[in-house]
């Protein structure tokens, strides 16, 4: 090789790291706008949730239908929390890095990570069901819990980054909290 040889290879490899950094940089700007907006979105769907359990609870005088609204608002904060803690987990993994793929992968699937989610998820509708009375209501609600399938957690969690899971249990949370807080207006309303 030639000194030129040499000395254009080292300036293209000198601006393939700017510009993988500078990639690397945008996308990581991306990232934190993108959880900003989910943090947002999330807090106020929490509030609302909140808001409506304080709003319609007062106005139940059936103590059994009480107590069951009560422990559906409680199964999904503890579901929320779970939820929150496995996502602080996803963020402090390297989107970046391939094997936090397979590692994922692992962790939800194999380990049945992604099976906790879900069945918690899935006893709020069910508690939710059994709460509300009125028909299109349930079947809507069945049709929702039916979604949380075997399918959709491989779907989910089989080829995902860590981003991306971040991303989907934002989702799932926040659709908990919004149809919680249409949960109990129906619920009081019954």
């Amino acid at each position: 090789m030639t000194l030129r040889t040499i000395f254009t290879l080292m300036v293209m490899a000198l601006l393939s790291c700017n510009f993988r950094n500078e990639i690397k940089e945008n996308a990581n700007n991306a990232e934190k706008e993108a959880k900003g907006t989910m943090k947002s979105e999330l807090a106020s769907a929490k509030t609302d949730f909140s808001d409506a359990y304080e709003k319609y609870f007062p106005r139940l005088s059936d103590s059994a239908l009480s107590t069951n609204t009560t422990k559906l608002y409680q199964e999904t904060i503890t579901s929320l929390n779970y939820i929150d803690s496995l996502r602080q987990e996803m963020d402090k993994l390297d989107n970046v890095d391939i094997k936090n793929i397979e590692s994922i992968k692992t962790t939800f699937l194999e380990k049945g990570i992604a099976d906790s989610v879900i069945n918690k998820v899935k006893y709020c509708y069910w508690l939710a069901i059994n709460l509300t009375q009125a028909e299109s209501v349930k079947k809507r609600l069945l049709e929702v819990e039916a979604e949380y399938s075997d399918e959709t957690k491989k779907h989910l969690f089989e080829i995902n980054s860590p981003m991306g899971v971040s991303m989907i249990l934002f989702g799932i949370e926040i659709e908990l909290l919004k149809d919680g807080t249409t949960w109990f207006s129906i619920i009081a309303a019954n």
